[in-house]
């Protein structure tokens, strides 16, 4: 509930960009929660993909006690995503995601205990398939 729109982004990286300024942006996987977790994925790999971040920093959403999304989830409003669920929304997005210039990815809080780091567009193969590792174990250790 910030009212931010993704207009008034674009345009204030564009004004960075005019500057020659380098900027850093972050991504939060898990916000749409389980019923948009498709859409989120997409609409922020597009989203993503054309701007020109230095880096992007994801991160997993945790929700936070007594704020509103606290009480969306109790009140079943917002179907809060697993760990791995997640890790699977980011993998989604990641193969979406297409970079023209180099950018750091950076995620530490991968199935809430790993970090993931890569230079995209160059490592993104490496990138998918550690992530599918990861996705694999967790899914043998019957993590949900």
């Amino acid at each position: 509930n910030k009212g931010e729109r993704v207009y008034d982004i674009a345009k204030a990286l564009d004004t960075l960009e005019s500057c020659d300024m380098q900027y850093n942006l972050t991504a939060i996987v898990g916000l749409g929660g389980r019923s948009l977790s498709r859409e989120h994925a997409e609409k922020t790999a597009e989203f993503l993909s054309s701007v020109r971040p230095f880096n992007v920093w994801f991160m997993g959403l945790k929700v936070w006690p007594n704020t509103p999304l606290e009480q969306m989830v109790n009140s079943g409003t917002f179907d809060q995503m697993t760990p791995l669920e997640m890790l699977k929304e980011e993998r989604y997005m990641i193969s979406l995601i297409d970079f023209k210039e180099p950018c750091l990815y950076v995620d530490s809080t991968a199935l809430q205990k790993y970090t993931l780091a890569a230079w995209l567009p160059r490592l993104k193969d490496n990138l998918l398939s550690s992530v599918d590792r990861l996705i694999r174990e967790a899914e043998e250790r019957g993590e949900v």
